[in-house]
């Protein structure tokens, strides 16, 4: 099992999304589990009030999601009792054998938890940031592949961003993309 490679799909969703529509999008977007995927991501600031739809059909599809909400972000994953929330620092979450490694945001840019993540040794680390505008996150992502890192990110963005997997051996567009409900779903395999 440990060398199953984890599928992964990120999304981009544009800022002007209203939050009840990005709630049934997102629960659409898991029911149909694109690419038969282990992990989606959804953005930070991605969940107001109401995590529990989107948790609820996450456990209906076997898979794992991470959502951002507030200034963190929540997880689970197959096999989990409950949702995790996961703040600022280095985070830890476990995928079937995968550790992934949640970064928050603006955190990417931030050499001790860059440091952190690359002495977990993750199989991937998912940045889930609020907005691409000016944000660089292409450079966070290189310097973790630079220390051995594998990660992708999911983002609030106006159509034209795309996403990439950054691996220490390049960068690779994704598998696969499509649009749900008005959401970019990139998919890609670690």
């Amino acid at each position: 099992m440990a060398n199953k490679k984890l599928k992964v799909c990120t999304t981009i969703v544009p800022p002007s999304m209203k939050e009840v529509t990005r709630l049934f999008a997102g629960v659409e977007l898991i029911a149909s589990r694109p690419g038969g995927c282990d992990l989606i991501v959804l953005p930070g600031m991605f969940l107001g009030d109401q995590p529990a739809a989107l948790f609820a059909a996450a456990r209906r599809a076997g898979v794992a999601v991470l959502a951002g909400v507030g200034e963190g972000v929540l997880g689970w994953a197959p096999g989990s009792a409950k949702v995790r929330e996961f703040h600022s620092g280095v985070n830890e979450m476990r995928v079937g054998s995968h550790r992934i490694a949640p970064i928050i945001g603006r955190e990417i840019f931030v050499p001790e938890v860059c440091e952190g993540v690359a002495k977990l040794k993750p199989r991937v680390a998912v940045l889930v940031a609020v907005s691409a505008g000016g944000a660089r996150h292409w450079a966070g992502q290189q310097k973790l592949a630079r220390m051995g890192v594998a990660s992708v990110r999911s983002v609030h963005a106006n159509e034209g961003a795309r996403d990439f997997l950054y691996r220490p051996t390049g960068e690779e567009p994704p598998s696969r993309v499509s649009q749900l409900s008005g959401i970019t779903v990139s998919c890609f395999t670690v």
